[in-house]
């Protein structure tokens, strides 16, 4: 894996944010996908009984099992 531009002593260093997105991008996991969330959306615009929170992707189920 090459190293991350985050952690290099050559750049100047990254903001938080930066480097979480970036660290995010890098991920091999489990993950969320478009039409994950676009079928999460459709679910709670059409289906009362959605609940409030609504997980949208494979991260996101594990996640709320996790949190359970």
């Amino acid at each position: 894996m090459m190293p991350h531009p985050c952690d290099s002593a050559s750049q100047p260093p990254c903001s938080p944010m930066r480097h979480t997105i970036a660290r995010m991008a890098e991920s091999i996991g489990l993950g969320t996908r478009m039409q994950d969330v676009a079928d999460a959306g459709w679910r709670a615009a059409t289906d009362a009984s959605t609940p409030m929170y609504l997980p949208a992707g494979a991260d996101a189920l594990q996640w709320a099992a996790e949190a359970s």
